[in-house]
């Protein structure tokens, strides 16, 4: 976790609906205690993988992101569908894994990703979301 993010867990409106050991794993985590990581790596993977089954999750990029337009039905937006959920092991964090469901607007480019920047490497990525040979 951020070391400046907030580690009082409790106040947020959905800790509540986590079972008192996934509470327990988050705080400890939250507090810099990493030794069951692993674990709670998986137990997300698992809870993000039901709600992703029944189809409650959906990303949404929005590479337009500029204050001073005003017209919303003007601005490009990619939705991703959640497909699959898997833990990368090299970014400790759970991944979602989904195609492009709706375009609108565009072209859409990634924007904010510096060639080279191996914390965010999306070469070999287009628009849709697709691999292109790079094993990403």
């Amino acid at each position: 976790m951020d070391e400046n993010a907030s580690t009082d867990l409790a106040t947020l409106p959905g800790f509540a609906f986590f079972t008192p050991q996934f509470q327990k794993m988050l705080r400890d985590d939250a507090a810099g205690d990493t030794t069951n990581r692993g674990k709670l790596l998986e137990a997300t993977r698992e809870a993000v993988a039901v709600l992703a089954e029944l189809e409650l999750l959906q990303f949404v990029y929005l590479p337009n992101d500029d204050e001073e337009e005003e017209d919303e039905e003007d601005e490009d937006v990619a939705w991703f569908s959640v497909d699959g959920v898997e833990i990368d092991e090299e970014r400790d964090a759970v991944m979602l894994i989904g195609d492009v469901t709706h375009l609108y607007g565009g072209p859409i480019t990634l924007e904010g990703v510096e060639d080279g920047d191996d914390e965010h490497d999306h070469a070999g990525h287009d628009h849709t979301g697709h691999d292109h040979g790079t094993g990403h």
